[in-house]
Formats: structure tokens, sequence, C-alpha cells
């Protein structure tokens, strides 16, 4: 069993921060790429948009 994990969290907009457009894409390539390196899928937690909340985050860690 891999003890690699992985918390990735793309926003797009957020209060008083420029807008990021693509961030939720690039994190989902960002997993792609950790996976085809060993960290194994289930041990990604992936956080885009709406789900990635303060609570969803710290859940994870």
């Amino acid at each position: 069993m891999s003890s690699q994990y992985a918390v990735l969290i793309g926003v797009e907009a957020a209060d008083d921060l420029p807008p990021c457009p693509f961030a939720a894409d690039e994190v989902r390539t960002l997993a792609g790429h950790l996976e085809a390196v060993g960290v194994i899928k289930s041990n990604q937690t992936v956080l885009v948009g709406p789900t990635a909340t303060r609570a969803a985050v710290e859940s994870r860690l």
C-alpha cells in the first residue's frame, strides 16, 4: 500500500483575488500526473470549485 497522499485544491474564484479560470482543470491534470508517478488515486483528494471549502480541506488533513 502506498504511503503517499495528496490533497489537491483548485479554486477558480475567491473573494478579493483575481480569477484563476483554469485551476480546476490544472488540479485534475496534476492528479493524473501524481497517479503516473505512484500516488494511487484512492490516496488523492481533489477538491474543486464549491467543494473546496475550508471544512472540506481540514477534514482531509
